[in-house]
């Protein structure tokens, strides 16, 4: 089976239209998009958790790691004649790259990496987050044009609880959100087993978490990542 391309959209939170909500200068449309996704807002941090299996026939190999996250900047630009404004989230560990979020005043938020095997700006119209969602709502892309089965995006759940674990200093913090969107993504033709990408979110603290699964039935090798994100400041 081909490489496939896991995005993994991490981070972000909350903010009005007033004077003293740190947006004054910018386009109205960022105005607008903040309020649609308040996880948006810049400055706001995530404690992050990535948990990484690797199993090739029964040798399993794990790591577990944490870092902190923030949201750094925005510009706007145009590509293929639509304005995006791109909001930039850093780690300060080698292993969380820079994440890109690409919001547009139409309300649809995709996520994007530079670090891919694909233009980074090829999955810009397979968003991730919307302005209001539906039980049973679905939507398709091809990363490439060269791709023969679409990658699926299928809205499971709006209303889930999820509760989630990570170390921080000395102890454990456990979170628990409420009335999550559970999406689910997979290769249409592909069965769920052998690939598959869900994610719990809200528009006000972003990709809470997410689980991939990742089976390469030719070498005999299963991949399984769970990365957590939790809001630290907002």
């Amino acid at each position: 089976m081909k490489k496939v391309l896991w995005i993994f959209p991490i981070f972000l939170l909350v903010v009005a239209c007033s004077k003293d909500d740190g947006n004054v200068n910018e386009p109205s449309e960022v105005n607008q998009i903040v309020k649609d996704f308040p996880f948006l807002k810049i400055g706001n941090e995530w404690d992050w958790r990535g948990v990484t299996v690797k199993k090739i026939g029964n040798s399993p190999n794990s790591s577990d790691y944490t870092n902190v996250v923030k949201l750094v900047s925005q510009t706007d630009t145009i590509i293929n004649s639509t304005k995006y404004f791109i909001f930039n989230g850093s780690g300060t560990a080698y292993y969380v790259p820079n994440m890109k979020y690409a919001a547009t005043a139409n309300g649809t938020v995709s996520v994007y990496t530079n670090f891919s095997d694909y233009d980074p700006f090829s999955f810009l119209d397979f968003p991730l987050f919307q302005r209001s969602y539906s039980v049973g709502n679905k939507w398709s892309y091809y990363y490439i044009t060269t791709d023969t089965l679409p990658f699926e995006r299928e809205v499971i759940s709006i209303n889930e609880t999820i509760t989630v674990e990570f170390p921080k200093m000395d102890t454990t913090i456990t979170k628990t959100f409420e009335n999550c969107i559970k999406v689910r993504q997979t290769i249409k033709g592909v069965p769920a087993e052998v690939w598959e990408v869900t994610y719990w979110l809200r528009n006000d603290v972003g990709v809470i978490k997410s689980e991939y699964t990742n089976v390469n039935v030719t070498e005999g090798k299963t991949t399984a990542v769970i990365r957590i994100m939790a809001p630290n400041n907002f």
